[in-house]
């Protein structure tokens, strides 16, 4: 605060976290008229004054909602517009964007806002929209599959345009088609049932994975699989590849059936599924034996997947073989 302040108000809080915090208190310690000074102390060594934000600040971070400041900044002290010579080019674009009202009622906000409760309610998980997004980049899901759940929470997996008339239909129920309902609430399609069913059997079979993740994920979980925890790093990855392969598996046979205009038999929607996982578990395998230098974090990485995936298979002789004799 003491070193970049001036900084910040020359950007008019552009990109500045919790920045009407900020301004509150640095309002607070510029209409001081005696001298402020600051002391820079280490965490965890018993400082009373240390302790008590800490506390504060846990405080915070478990409250449900925003509470109203208790220090209002009169508006004299409002500095919110940028000065010219200190923005660059990037900068004024943002500004110029960051200026426009942002539109209301949008199908992400509303997908989001339903990720967020569903993960709160049964989860314990307070998160923002901001770690949504993000946790679509964790590095062991897969760039497609990133891209599907993206479509999936803005709702842009449908295409509308003259002689798709006939697609908004469900070829099963009848009913107007949704993600949601290709993905978990078709009863009638017994294919996608099984996938889930088959999914929920795997889950079961790793010691990794608590009792209150082996159910079939809502849609809401779906969505937001790669914020969900297992209480284990390996854990958490099986779960989250089980299930987001599972759903991309179901989305991309629902796809050729569309278009293609076949049927999807059981047996057929297994072994894709189960052919899209054993890709997944070769690659994981194989990257762990290759040899050469490796940093610390991608050993500890590869470490990782090993655990993960021997809870549930192993790998010989460049080939995926189920630890139960029953499945697969």
């Amino acid at each position: 605060m003491t070193k970049t302040h001036r900084s910040w108000e020359g950007l008019g809080w552009l990109n500045v976290h919790n920045a009407d915090c900020w301004q509150q208190a640095i309002f607070l310690v510029c209409s001081r008229t005696a001298e402020t000074t600051f002391e820079k102390v280490k965490a965890h060594l018993g400082v009373d004054g240390n302790e008590r934000a800490d506390t504060l600040a846990k405080q915070g971070a478990e409250l449900d909602g925003e509470e109203e400041p208790l220090t209002v900044v009169p508006p004299q002290w409002q500095l919110n517009m940028a000065r010219l010579a200190s923005l660059t080019c990037s900068q004024t674009y943002q500004w110029i964007w960051a200026s426009k009202p942002e539109p209301k009622g949008t199908s992400a906000r509303l997908n989001l806002e339903r990720i967020r409760e569903v993960l709160s309610d049964f989860h314990n998980l307070r998160i923002s929209d901001e770690q949504i997004w993000l946790s679509l980049r964790k590095p062991y899901v897969r760039r497609e599959i990133s891209d599907f759940l993206w479509m999936a929470i803005h709702r842009r997996t449908h295409k509308w345009g003259p002689g798709w008339e006939d697609k908004q239909f469900c070829s099963n129920c009848g009913v107007i088609e949704s993600i949601e309902h290709i993905l978990t609430q078709c009863d009638n399609a017994l294919w996608r049932r099984r996938l889930w069913q088959e999914a929920q059997d795997l889950i079961a079979r790793s010691h990794l994975i608590p009792n209150r993740l082996r159910i079939i994920p809502t849609f809401p979980e779906v969505l937001g699989t790669v914020l969900i925890t297992a209480g284990n790093p390996a854990g958490t990855r099986l779960w989250t590849t089980i299930i987001s392969e599972t759903a991309f598996t179901i989305w991309k046979l629902k796809n050729r059936a569309h278009f293609d205009e076949i049927r999807i038999r059981q047996g057929m929607a297994v072994n894709v599924w189960r052919s899209a996982l054993e890709a997944r578990a070769k690659v994981d395998f194989t990257v762990a034996r290759l040899k050469g230098a490796t940093t610390a974090a991608q050993g500890k990485r590869a470490s990782e997947a090993v655990t993960t995936w021997r809870s549930v298979c192993s790998y010989r002789d460049g080939a995926i073989f189920w630890d139960s004799a029953d499945y697969g």
